[in-house]
């Protein structure tokens, strides 16, 4: 039976591996140990893979098993809230995407590409104006890249980061939706309120078409 110190090291050679299901059972392992700082730790990396894995009801249960800093303790809830966001959004429950949204932009500012899975959500509910100013903030917006540089990032955010390479999170090119939106716009401008049927588009999709509506 491995030791905490040697289980903790041994999941984050799994996870460096891309093996995050090996990962959380080696943290999970670790998690037992007596010492605080070697708990903490564990409930971290143990966090992360099982985010990694796609397991965020696992992942959020991790996150609050030992206590965390502030800036993992932010940045391990801004991913979780991340992942359950795109899960509702994916389902249609866009109310619930929308919850989501709204709780992670409490803690941290919102991606452009999050920017735009909330204006679809407000179209699909038919809240055209709202869906209106978020498209037209998507169209200003700076890059994602260049908004996490500006917004200075912290050091355990980025770590989330890599250690979350290789999740699909279906997340649309920011240049793609930026199209999308500024389509989306002059449509909304020019079109009679009467006359705008919302039909079935979800969007974001790589077949929109607004021409098509």
């Amino acid at each position: 039976r491995l030791s905490g110190a040697a289980a903790l090291s041994r999941g984050w050679c799994l996870l460096d591996l891309n093996r995050p299901i090996e990962a959380a059972d080696a943290f999970a392992a670790a998690m037992r140990s007596t010492s605080g700082k070697l708990q903490s730790d564990a409930a971290y990396g143990k966090s992360l893979a099982d985010l990694r894995a796609g397991l965020t009801d696992s992942a959020a249960v991790a996150a609050s098993s030992a206590p965390q800093d502030t800036e993992r303790r932010v940045a391990l809830q801004t991913e979780i809230l991340t992942q359950r966001a795109l899960a509702a959004y994916a389902d249609d429950r866009y109310v619930e995407t929308l919850f989501y949204l709204d709780e992670r932009a409490r803690i941290a500012p919102e991606q452009n590409d999050l920017l735009m899975i909330r204006g679809w959500s407000y179209y699909n509910l038919h809240r055209l104006p709202e869906a209106k100013r978020i498209f037209v903030s998507a169209i200003s917006a700076t890059s994602a890249i260049a908004g996490e540089q500006a917004s200075g990032v912290s050091r355990d955010r980025r770590a989330v980061r890599s250690h979350l390479r290789g999740v699909s999170l279906k997340r649309q090119p920011a240049f793609a939706a930026r199209q999308r939106a500024a389509s989306l716009r002059v449509w909304l401008d020019d079109r009679p309120s009467s006359s705008r049927s919302i039909g079935s588009i979800r969007g974001p999709h790589p077949a929109f078409r607004i021409d098509a509506l």
